[in-house]
């Protein structure tokens, strides 16, 4: 199969390429039917011509005017109708982008990519028990990271960042290589700034020039640092979407505050009491997707391009010029 793909003008949003259309032929080799058709028409010519010089000669010159200009344009049309019947052997395509929406439950939504920052809570709150199973709230954490890293795409990028009293870079790149840094959390850090995690998170989305969401995995426990509130509102205020997702209740923990900065970020809250494996999973594909689309939809990029292959366009089109030629090479008899 051959293609020859041409852009569109102009470029998609972004600043990304423009859509594209593809000329393509499914049987290439067909062509090689057009020379050979070719020469023997020229060898027909030759003789059809020859034979026209003949019978002219021997006319009067009040019965020449037509006989060897129709002659020609026979011949040419037959040529022509070779080319084209070689050309709808070949089985010739066109192939349009269309870009077709995504949802957050669209299999589509796969080929899109995006950029999630992942705010992990690792202070010594975090390392009180979740519930009556005794498992940490930081396990609890990892395991939702774990499930978001698992359910994004290849082409995805994650920037995971620890947080307490002040907020560390542990990764960024694509997704499916930021699991092995899991390993090393350890919820063993002095007082908490959520607000000033959110500063950090919209520093990174906001350069990284794909579309970007927040996700804030913490207890909600907040004691120093940028107001989590006011920090929040920037984020609304960029476009870049919050995703919050409270790990516990109890001592330290503040799930109202948590609510009160998912609601001023104008994003979501999500909420973890129990350390449940098949819960947790189900909650972290169900984030990643959210995060996913209202990055892509607040970056005005929430569809995926899809080509579409069009074969009776050409097939009509060529299908009608072979009868005109048709209908040209038999009015010019030999």
């Amino acid at each position: 199969m051959a293609s020859l793909r041409v852009p569109a003008r102009g470029q998609g949003p972004g600043g990304g390429r423009g859509p594209m259309t593809s000329l393509g032929l499914e049987r290439p080799w067909a062509l090689a039917v057009a020379p050979l058709a070719m020469l023997l028409l020229l060898a027909l010519a030759r003789r059809a011509l020859g034979l026209a010089r003949s019978i002219e000669s021997s006319m009067d010159s009040a019965g020449r005017p037509r006989g060897r200009g129709l002659l020609t344009a026979s011949l040419a049309a037959r040529a022509a109708l070779a080319v084209t019947l070689a050309l709808l052997a070949a089985g010739p395509y066109v192939t349009a982008v269309e870009r077709v929406p995504v949802t957050p439950d669209s299999p589509l939504l796969a080929r899109a990519e995006a950029q999630l920052v992942l705010l992990v809570d690792v202070s010594r709150s975090m390392g009180y028990s979740l519930g009556p199973g005794g498992e940490a709230r930081i396990e609890a954490a990892e395991e939702v990271v774990r499930g978001i890293l698992q359910s994004l795409s290849p082409g995805d990028l994650v920037t995971l960042v620890a947080f307490a009293g002040d907020a560390e870079v542990l990764y960024s790149g694509p997704a499916g290589e930021a699991a092995q840094v899991l390993e090393g959390l350890s919820a063993d850090r002095n007082y908490t700034s959520v607000g000033d995690a959110l500063v950090t998170a919209l520093a990174i989305a906001s350069s990284s020039g794909r579309p970007s969401a927040v996700v804030l995995i913490s207890d909600g426990g907040n004691n120093g640092g940028t107001d989590p509130i006011e920090a929040a509102k920037r984020l609304r205020e960029a476009g870049i979407p919050l995703l919050v997702v409270q790990v516990g209740r109890g001592a330290s923990a503040d799930p109202a505050l948590s609510a009160d900065i998912a609601e001023s970020a104008g994003g979501e809250f999500r909420w973890v009491g129990e350390f449940d494996e098949s819960t947790l999973k189900s909650l972290a594909a169900e984030a990643a997707r959210e995060a996913k689309y209202e990055a892509l939809r607040a970056a005005g990029r929430a569809y995926v391009e899809v080509e579409v292959s069009d074969p009776r366009t050409p097939r009509d089109l060529l299908s009608a010029a072979s009868a005109v030629l048709l209908l040209l090479a038999i009015a010019g008899g030999a």
